[in-house]
């Protein structure tokens, strides 16, 4: 990561969106770039790094499944608890291998950004590249350093932020291929078929 936190600097194909939280949480915000603090808590548990106090998580990793898809109101869940995670300090890696559907046509990114962002600063799938990973930094000024992939793209290895600008890179594609090799081989040839 660069000294102006741009991760694109020492990673090519990464893409960053910033967006800045309002610090007075009863007014609306009125100048750009901010981000809404919703008051949402959560009891969810998930699978976390934590600090030495074990009630602190530091950071979430979470894949966007089937079942997130299918409904309304999984996908506007899923992206709650994005939220609630982030507005908490947690940081995040969502990894979105399926391609977008009604629900989210511009993949699960998107929906999330469209949650934090009070500015024009959409976000658009590029042509060909349906798939996102997606390392979101919580705190003041969040970050989300995106990296869309095609169907059949080795998955890249994404940053998982500790305490920005502090990250460990995850080698998805590796991890991949290592669970993969647990799989039966009966289950191997299916899925390969």
């Amino acid at each position: 990561i660069s000294a102006t936190g741009h991760l694109e600097a020492v990673t090519p194909g990464i893409h960053p969106h910033v967006s800045r939280r309002r610090t007075t949480p009863n007014r609306r915000p009125t100048r750009p770039h901010t981000a809404r603090t919703p008051t949402r808590q959560t009891q969810a548990k998930r699978r976390s790094l934590r600090t030495n106090d074990p009630r602190q998580r530091m950071v979430l990793v979470g894949a966007y499944s089937p079942g997130n898809k299918s409904s309304r109101h999984a996908m506007q869940s899923f992206v709650s608890k994005a939220l609630e995670f982030l507005d908490a300090g947690i940081h995040l890696l969502v990894i979105d291998v399926l391609p977008p559907g009604n629900r989210d046509p511009q993949g699960i990114h998107a929906a999330i950004w469209d949650e934090i962002r009070e500015d024009d600063q959409t976000f658009s799938l590029p042509q060909g590249e349906p798939l996102t990973m997606v390392a979101y930094t919580a705190g003041m000024e969040r970050r989300a350093f995106i990296d869309p992939i095609a169907v059949g793209t080795a998955l890249p290895d994404m940053p998982l932020f500790l305490r920005p600008p502090g990250h460990v890179m995850v080698p998805l594609e590796a991890t991949y291929k290592t669970a993969f090799e647990g799989v039966p081989e009966r289950w191997r040839r299916e899925l390969r078929s």
